[in-house]
């Protein structure tokens, strides 16, 4: 059938480390969480008191907290983010070009292991959600990465991961660093120029999915100024009074 020669194309057109990073995180995982996921002791905190939750966060700013399920279960949660964090662990071994089936797999349970991984069980009414949003975020910058004309997708999955939660435009951020780390050092052969055109187009994609995650944001509150709370000090962090006092909060962690 054409359906199942193009998926088998598909499958010989994926490397090996790719296909080991994917398989042996989502085992990792399971062995990993499986008693989490099956003890109702691990159910505390907001986990515990939203059994049901409408997905409704909007007033911190993130519109789209809905692609979590609406209860806490944590076989379905856990499952969702277990395949999440493994689905994404093979994207970033195709993004940093991972070759060595090894590292592939030592990075997958790096990653799946990550204490920033295991404490989202606390949120484990979101936690399907958070990773879900993660994994968009990565297939934006593998996008942006592998095809040419892929900014416009990247900008579009990076904001919606940033509707579901803000700090994955952080975690772009910081994948995009090591990334442009990496050619520079290891690439010997990428000149100035082809390292500004990388950054560039970075910065570029960054900027647009924060501008079209936040028009999103204002369309959907009406732009009011008290329709966003002010969560955990989100809005005076993000201020030109933080901004500019950054030079002198930086030089006062190295005095005593």
């Amino acid at each position: 059938m054409p359906c199942q020669s193009e998926i088998a194309l598909l499958m010989r057109r994926i490397r090996r480390p790719v296909w080991a990073a994917t398989v042996s995180a989502f085992g990792i995982g399971m062995l990993t969480y499986l008693f989490a996921l099956t003890n109702t002791l691990f159910l505390t905190g907001d986990a515990l008191n939203n059994v049901y939750f409408d997905g409704n966060l909007l007033w911190i700013g993130r519109w789209l907290s809905s692609l979590s399920t609406s209860y806490t279960m944590p076989y379905v949660n856990g499952l969702l983010m277990i395949v999440a964090v493994a689905a994404l662990s093979g994207m970033l071994v195709s993004v940093f070009e991972i070759r060595s089936t090894v590292l592939a797999v030592v990075s997958s349970a790096v990653l799946m292991c990550f204490p920033t991984v295991s404490a989202t069980l606390g949120f484990l009414h979101n936690a399907d959600a958070y990773m879900l949003a993660a994994m968009l975020a990565t297939l934006g910058l593998l996008m942006l990465e592998k095809i040419r004309w892929g900014l416009l997708p990247a900008v579009v999955l990076i904001a919606v991961a940033t509707g579901t939660y803000q700090a994955c435009a952080t975690f772009v951020l910081g994948m995009m660093f090591v990334r442009g780390m990496q050619l520079m050092i290891c690439r010997t052969g990428v000149g100035a120029k082809a390292l500004l055109l990388s950054a560039g187009r970075y910065a570029l994609c960054l900027v647009l999915a924060v501008s079209l995650y936040y028009v999103v944001l204002l369309a959907m509150t009406g732009g009011g100024q008290d329709a966003v709370g002010d969560y955990q000090s989100v809005t005076k962090a993000a201020s030109l009074e933080t901004l500019a006092a950054l030079p002198r909060n930086l030089a006062g962690c190295y005095q005593d």
